[in-house]
């Protein structure tokens, strides 16, 4: 079975594959699961916590926003014409165009980055992305920062323009 084309083919096509998607994506889903377990099993056996109730009504929520809603891309396609976001057997695409907001957060101490983009549904256009999980990942990091600065230009005094090496351990 032959696969069609993400997005019309306008020029050079880059993409980025995680690796060790699924112990990063199933480990933690796994752990919810688990932990939902357990409370459910306390409040049939009538032996709950308190915190019990909050968890059965919580982790389901959560559990299906992070499956449904792709939090964290398995695949990043960056063509000419969008970006494609791909995992848990879903595809969103972004046409760069098209986009009227994009806001990226980087935090100081990983390599994690939060990515919202406009105009998306209730349950797309909001991911994680683990820089250090995707190889040559720096130019598409530029890219969506350049984005967001054409965007809101009024943002581009708070976005960091160099990342630090990390330090090494001493031990």
């Amino acid at each position: 079975m032959e696969r069609k084309p993400l997005v019309p083919q306008e020029g050079g096509e880059r993409v980025y594959v995680q690796q060790r998607y699924w112990i990063g994506t199933l480990g933690p889903l796994l752990v919810l699961v688990a932990l939902l377990a357990v409370s459910v099993i306390r409040l049939a056996t009538g032996s709950s916590i308190r915190l019990d109730n909050y968890v059965v009504v919580v982790i389901p929520v959560v559990l299906l926003v992070n499956v449904i809603g792709m939090r964290q891309p398995r695949r990043i396609v960056d063509t000419q014409a969008a970006l494609v976001l791909e995992g848990m057997r879903q595809r969103q695409v972004f046409p760069w165009n098209e986009m009227t907001s994009l806001k990226v957060r980087e935090f100081a101490f990983t390599d994690r980055m939060y990515l919202r983009i406009e105009p998306s549904g209730l349950l797309s256009g909001a991911c994680w992305i683990d820089q250090g999980k995707y190889p040559r990942f720096a130019e598409l990091r530029e890219k969506l920062l350049a984005k967001e600065r054409e965007l809101h230009p009024e943002r581009a005094k708070f976005q960091k323009t160099a990342k630090r090496a990390p330090r090494k351990r001493t031990r």
